[in-house]
């Protein structure tokens, strides 16, 4: 079966480097203009913005923000994550939370700061190897219908665009809206993929992994190769994240356009209508 169409993929690190967003206190703010979609024509540059937190932007970073023009900040997070990581307010710019985990999932760990939450790490032997938690949180995020449903109306709204959406390290969450909205657009599944593992190059672990581990200080209940273990499969991006969830996707609904139809709600025309907007 077949996802858009086969294109030119990221073929070399300076390729990828012309879409990273230089800023000081946020790491992983990327454009994805430029790829291939439907009909050969191009996804427009300086649209669409995926990117870590941006709970430490600095003085530079607003005004960069503000050079490229960005309209509507779409926040993935849950409450409890953006009360210990709020985005400053930033004038001119519309700043929506739409958590697009399921609420009635049960305790999981989204992100690595999760690992110092006693009552999750509770949880992590349920779902075997350290990699399979981010497989369930993937698989589970297929079903946040509404969720998914606002974030494409948001995007659809007149003046929504540029539009950044993010969540906590802009890897699953953020992957996973990056990779609809490029279905939608036709973009191949291959391009996608390699879209979602750039992260691997440009999110800054170290630092994410120094937060994490200052919540755990006091916990001696993980052994520490196993917490090795869990950390690296919470911060990478692996290509099995995604496909659990275009998989299971694809299982329900057998191709994209009837999960954007059917499961998310949107009409033909809306599709055409996000197609015309952000293809050149």
């Amino acid at each position: 079966m077949t996802i858009g169409r086969k294109d030119t993929l990221i073929t070399s690190r300076s390729a990828a480097q012309q879409r990273m967003v230089p800023m000081q206190g946020v790491s992983n703010c990327r454009d994805l203009g430029g790829y291939t979609g439907k009909d050969g024509r191009l996804v427009k540059w300086g649209m669409l913005y995926r990117s870590a937190e941006l709970s430490e932007l600095s003085e530079q970073d607003i005004k960069q923000l503000h050079a490229i023009g960005i309209r509507t900040i779409c926040d993935l997070r849950d409450r409890d994550e953006i009360s210990a990581m709020p985005t400053p307010a930033l004038s001119a710019v519309t700043n929506i939370n739409i958590p697009l985990i399921p609420a009635d999932n049960g305790p999981v760990v989204r992100q690595a700061y999760d690992l110092g939450d006693t009552n999750k790490r509770a949880h992590l032997d349920r779902f075997g190897p350290p990699d399979q938690l981010l497989v369930h949180l993937n698989q589970a995020m297929i079903q946040s219908t509404q969720a998914l449903q606002a974030i494409f109306k948001l995007l659809l709204q007149d003046h929504s665009t540029p539009f950044l959406f993010h969540c906590t390290a802009g890897k699953d969450r953020t992957g996973l809206i990056a990779a609809l909205i490029l279905m939608a657009l036709g973009v191949s599944k291959e391009t996608i993929m390699q879209d979602y593992l750039l992260t691997n190059q440009y999110l800054d672990t170290a630092k994410i992994a120094a937060k994490s581990r200052s919540t755990m200080q006091a916990q001696a209940d993980v052994p520490e190769e196993i917490m090795q273990d869990i950390m690296k499969a919470v911060m990478e991006a692996r290509p099995e994240y995604l496909n659990a969830a275009l998989d299971q996707m694809l299982e329900q609904y057998e191709d994209i356009e009837h999960y954007l139809t059917q499961a998310i709600g949107l009409s033909a025309e809306e599709i055409v209508k996000l197609q015309n907007k952000l293809l050149s």
